[in-house]
């Protein structure tokens, strides 16, 4: 009976560590928080753009961002037929002279409640992270996120480890970013018998530009990543905006079939007005990911 219970644990917590190799686990940190990154299913690892949400992914980005202040939150339910999972996000972000930066990010999820023993228990999940970047020269910031993660997964059962990514934003043109970076390179996790898991360390690649068209621009985005476990993945977005107000966007991850993120689709939809931001993404054409709903807002200047 515990072990069913277990089970149904683990495939609760599918929007953490899913779709879970038996050696990779917290994959909560892979998850993306910003409604607009999810947009492009993840390939806008390269932009500048949102750095309330840089401690989470690429802090690279901060000093390039034209923003001074960011604070955003993002609430996902994240794929609801399988996990039933209920995330909500918390951002900050500070750009100072264009030179350095730093971003703080908070996340937390409730999965869905289950029987165990008679009585009810929710699996839940914790992420707290920074990040910091510095631009040493005009064409090139490094950046570095720090991250602790903790999961609940089921009674008297809690795994937890730190971890970091770094980082490095190019610019060689002026609507031309490439980025480069390793990610969730940390510390390993013991269940009970003493067995070893591996949190999904992977080097990452992306690029990004902007083509402008008067009152309208696109921006072309693709990323890649392969983990030490032996996954890959790929992902290539586009965004459309008129005159930086509204925003839509789409892309598409494809991955190997045992990647932390799946192969799935995404399309989103932004309004900006007065320095708020509102996001909205829905991914689909994936039976872990259907029917998953990012919704954003965000204050910046």
């Amino acid at each position: 009976m515990k072990r069913i219970a277990l089970l149904t644990a683990l495939l609760s917590l599918l929007g953490t560590s899913l779709p879970a190799q038996e050696n990779e686990v917290l994959g909560l940190g892979r998850i993306d928080r910003d409604p607009a990154l999810a947009g492009s299913a993840g390939a806008a690892l390269a932009s500048p753009e949102g750095i309330a949400w840089q401690a989470f992914h690429t802090a690279a980005g901060i000093p390039f961002s034209k923003s001074f202040f960011e604070g955003a939150a993002s609430y996902q339910n994240w794929s609801p037929k399988l996990a039933k999972a209920s995330h909500v996000n918390l951002g900050l972000g500070f750009n100072f002279n264009e030179f350095v930066g730093f971003a703080a990010g908070l996340a937390h999820q409730s999965g869905a409640s289950f029987e165990v023993a008679g009585s009810g228990f929710t699996p839940k999940d914790l992420l707290v992270s920074a990040g910091v970047g510095i631009r040493p020269l005009n064409w090139l910031s490094l950046g570095v996120n720090f991250r602790y993660l903790q999961q609940s997964l089921a009674p008297n059962y809690q795994q937890d480890g730190f971890s970091a990514d770094f980082s490095a934003l190019v610019r060689p043109l002026e609507n031309l970013h490439l980025m480069l970076g390793f990610c969730a390179l940390g510390t390993s996790v013991k269940d009970s018998r003493g067995q070893e898991y591996r949190q999904p360390a992977c080097a990452q690649a992306g690029l990004g530009y902007l083509l402008p068209l008067g009152d309208f621009s696109l921006r072309f985005d693709a990323s890649g990543e392969y983990y030490l476990s032996g996954n890959y993945a790929a992902a290539a977005g586009l965004q459309f905006d008129w005159s930086k107000i509204l925003f839509a966007r789409t892309g598409y991850r494809w991955a190997s079939e045992k990647c932390v993120l799946p192969t799935h689709l995404a399309l989103g939809l932004g309004v900006r007005v007065e320095g708020i931001r509102l996001d909205i993404t829905y991914l689909t054409a994936s039976k872990a990911l259907a029917n998953t709903l990012c919704l954003g807002l965000g204050y910046s200047f």
